[in-house]
């Protein structure tokens, strides 16, 4: 029996396929938006298109990777904030960093903190 993969229920023979599947294979699954868009739709009452131009700002607005790591990580809530840290037991306070008054969430650091806001 020749080398194979199941992918999406469906044979993937690995000797057959040619470079062009591959590359066609990783296309499709990094095209897909996160699991992680369908809480910016919900929270920011985002349309599809809008949702489109959000992920696809990160590419537009720079190309170098270190700028790029903060967006990325934003975009798709895996910022270590406070609540994250206190969470998995780094930290004994989940209070925000700057105003000390609620948990430091993103949402709260980069919308609701009295100190975001000054900025």
């Amino acid at each position: 029996m020749p080398p194979s993969l199941i992918i999406e229920n469906s044979v993937f023979d690995i000797l057959m396929k040619k470079s062009k599947d591959y590359y066609t294979m990783l296309i499709t699954k990094k095209a897909q938006f996160s699991n992680n868009s369908l809480v910016l739709k919900r929270d920011f009452n985002l349309n599809e298109d809008q949702l489109t131009k959000v992920f696809l700002l990160l590419h537009i607005v720079c190309s170098e990777a270190h700028v790029k790591a903060p967006q990325y990580k934003v975009l798709n809530f895996i910022l270590y904030t406070n609540t994250k840290l206190h969470k998995i037991g780094y930290i004994t306070d989940d209070k925000c960093s700057f105003c000390k008054s609620e948990p430091e969430t993103l949402l709260h650091l980069l919308f609701n903190c009295a100190y975001s806001k000054l900025f």
